[in-house]
């Protein structure tokens, strides 16, 4: 059993770390990207402006939901896992940011 969740967390760590920059752009680029458009889109609904963390839990939510109609589908954990690197990444670039 720890070597499957080993080998799971290994698929999902190419997925966050192999360079994808020239396609979707650096991910805590991209999503202040989404970020921006989210708060110019909703900003009639905000009380404060979205951040790029919140876009990895919008995310994260998507993938959620998802899974509702396709528990067993793969791709929606390894997904939900890499989201929830990025959103890692997120909090230790603001942890370094703030030293």
């Amino acid at each position: 059993m720890a070597q499957r969740r080993s080998d799971f967390l290994d698929q999902v760590r190419a997925m966050v770390t192999k360079d994808r920059s020239s396609t979707h752009g650096d991910a805590e680029d991209n999503f202040a990207d989404i970020a921006a458009l989210l708060n110019i889109t909703l900003k009639k609904h905000l009380v404060k402006p979205l951040d790029p963390l919140d876009v990895a839990k919008i995310m994260i939510c998507v993938k959620l939901s998802r899974m509702i109609s396709s528990p067993e589908n793969i791709d929606h954990w390894h997904d939900t896992a890499g989201y929830a690197a990025c959103g890692g990444g997120i909090i230790e670039s603001k942890k370094q940011q703030s030293k």
